[in-house]
């Protein structure tokens, strides 16, 4: 199993939290022209951002849930020229250091943890905060695969294609 490091403040290597199924709850699939898919994980709304004035977080970032197949743990990340400029808010902790530190202090790593087999998917609610407009490369790294997936995500701007 390939094992994701965080880099924290002082520099020293860090598991990213957890995101636990009993801090999440069933959800639908609703992959649409509005949501994100990046493997077996789905950022609900990010599609819509483009346009959109910062909603959450103090003027931050976007109320974006994600949701992932059951039975599933990945984690999301942010490569490290992004840290500081693009973040996740899934936990009530990040949410109380953005408040104090804006963008940078959100987690620029979260691992989601689906439940098992009570029904199709898990969701949680959360967020993305940035600084500025921009069209975000996020890593996905679900476990036992050695591979990430990586996808441009629109934040408040629109991607270019490729």
């Amino acid at each position: 199993m390939v094992s994701l490091l965080v880099v924290a403040a002082r520099g020293v290597a860090a598991e990213p939290p957890v995101v636990a199924c009993t801090s999440g709850g069933s959800t639908i699939e609703r992959v649409e022209g509005r949501d994100a898919k990046i493997g077996p994980l789905t950022i609900m709304g990010a599609l819509r951002t483009p346009g959109q004035r910062k909603n959450a977080f103090g003027g931050r970032g976007w109320k974006l849930p994600a949701g992932l197949d059951n039975g599933v743990r990945v984690t999301l990340s942010v490569p490290p020229r992004l840290e500081g400029a693009v973040g996740f808010v899934y936990r009530l902790r990040a949410q109380s250091r953005v408040g104090r530190r804006g963008v940078a202090g959100a987690d620029p790593a979260v691992t989601f943890e689906a439940c098992a087999g009570e029904g199709e998917r898990t969701g949680w609610p959360g967020g993305i905060v940035t600084k500025g407009r921009r069209c975000a490369r996020l890593l996905l790294h679900v476990d036992g695969d050695p591979e990430h997936i990586a996808k441009r995500v629109p934040l408040g701007r629109r991607c270019r294609r490729s």
